[in-house]
């Protein structure tokens, strides 16, 4: 063999290897965009209550109880939660994300699985009535001759067409954040980064899943994380919404978003597996 010859061979070999590289590296990729989709499949599903026995007897009873005159509400949905289902606020030692039906087995949840259960359960209406203290009596669910009621409280309308489950910082511990999440309704659509700011969702009003109150407002008590570092008290960074989970690390960063990047990725490892030149064995 000569030294052309030998050349054209060591040549070979590299294309070779380099060719079997991004075929690893196209399977790793295309293996990344398959986890995405299913990530993004897992947050639609559980964008609505499961079509099972006890979501659908609770969900009756939430629409002939909790609803007059086309306005819900979210006291009597959170009461609900747990005298229909039994679901009540549960600490967890595995900090997971559980799936609408996981909760009603388990019969509750933490603040994240709180949100997610009442964001289902309100997803169809769009007037709501959350509740504050002061006033006088607020009726919240009537069975038969039976009442229940918060004493010194008032009702606040909210009209809304979506609602997103949204959690925030609000102090530390120990060198640790505190978060906490609770539901925003607003008319406005989330369906990008772009559409996440503290001017985008002005006027946005948040409710306490786990008993209907109003808490806030963006532009008032809350924002929305912009840029760097975002640890300040009451600043939202996670927004889950009906197919994607947003979470804000230096940027806003979501399934989607992901899924376009790698989509980017294999067009680009085609191209190059494609023109990549022959050397004659």
């Amino acid at each position: 063999m000569n030294e052309s010859e030998e050349n054209l061979e060591k040549t070979r070999k590299i294309l070779v290897e380099a060719g079997d590289e991004i075929r690893e590296i196209k399977e790793e990729v295309r293996q990344m965009g398959e986890n995405i989709n299913q990530s993004i499949q897992w947050f639609t599903e559980n964008s609505r209550l499961p079509d099972i026995y006890k979501a659908d007897r609770y969900a009756s009873k939430v629409a002939k109880s909790c609803e007059k005159n086309n306005v819900l509400n979210l006291a009597c949905v959170s009461f609900l939660m747990e005298k229909e289902l039994g679901i009540t606020y549960k600490t967890e030692t595995e900090d997971r994300l559980y799936s609408l039906a996981e909760i009603i087995e388990r019969k509750g949840g933490d603040c994240e699985d709180y949100s997610l259960f009442f964001k289902a359960t309100v997803s169809n209406f769009e007037k709501f009535e959350a509740w504050d203290a002061g006033g006088g009596r607020y009726d919240i669910y009537r069975d038969n001759n039976e009442v229940w009621y918060y004493d010194n409280a008032h009702g606040i309308s909210i009209e809304a067409e979506n609602a997103y489950p949204v959690c925030y910082y609000f102090g530390s511990s120990g060198g640790v954040l505190l978060g906490h999440c609770v539901v925003m309704f607003t008319d406005k659509t989330i369906s990008s980064s772009r559409d996440i700011s503290t001017e985008e969702l002005r006027g946005s009003n948040l409710v306490e899943p786990q008993s209907g109150r109003y808490v806030g407002e963006i532009g008032g008590q809350f924002k929305i994380c912009s840029e760097g570092v975002c640890d300040d008290p009451y600043t939202i960074a996670f927004i889950i919404t009906e197919n994607d989970l947003y979470h804000f690390d230096q940027r806003w960063n979501y399934y989607h978003e992901q899924r376009e990047r790698t989509e980017k990725i294999l067009e680009s490892l085609d191209y190059i597996l494609a023109e990549r030149p022959e050397v004659p064995s």
